[in-house]
């Protein structure tokens, strides 16, 4: 039995992410394209962890001035790409990603849609080695603190 895990836990997305690099490394050893999958996910769950560290979900007023559409709840999200609504849309992680932390913005998508290709399309349009250092980089950028938005004009 699955143990069920919080969605706003830190340590739990910290913890996964290094457990899918961990994964991803091992399978990039062995020379296999799901490696960037793993790469991926690592990616996710840290991006996860700046989204409910970040302090500006706790001011609307931030949120509303960086996009109309952005909410605090955005921080829960588990959507990888947004949907038009009839009156707003709901946003993804990759635009959320594009919006607050535009120096990670590129290799995050890229990322995503490496894992997309391997997982649906067999094949794969970047090295395991590109996939490795844009997960490496998403956390160095966590790590450092710079997955915080900044206010600042």
């Amino acid at each position: 039995m699955t143990q069920s895990r919080d969605i706003r836990d830190v340590s739990t997305h910290i913890h996964r992410a290094d457990r899918h690099f961990k994964v991803g490394n091992a399978l990039h050893a062995a020379g296999d394209e799901w490696a960037v999958v793993c790469y991926f996910y690592s990616a996710y769950h840290t991006v996860k962890a700046a989204l409910l560290t970040d302090p500006v979900f706790s001011d609307l007023s931030a949120l509303k001035s960086i996009n109309a559409n952005l909410t605090p709840d955005d921080r829960l999200s588990t959507r990888h790409q947004g949907i038009r609504g009839l009156n707003s849309p709901v946003l993804g992680i990759n635009e959320i990603v594009a919006l607050l932390y535009p120096s990670i913005a590129a290799e995050y998508r890229l990322l995503h849609t490496a894992s997309v290709q391997v997982r649906y399309k067999d094949c794969l349009a970047m090295t395991l080695d590109d996939c490795r250092d844009y997960a490496l980089l998403v956390r160095e950028a966590f790590d450092t603190g710079i997955l915080v938005h900044n206010r600042k004009p």
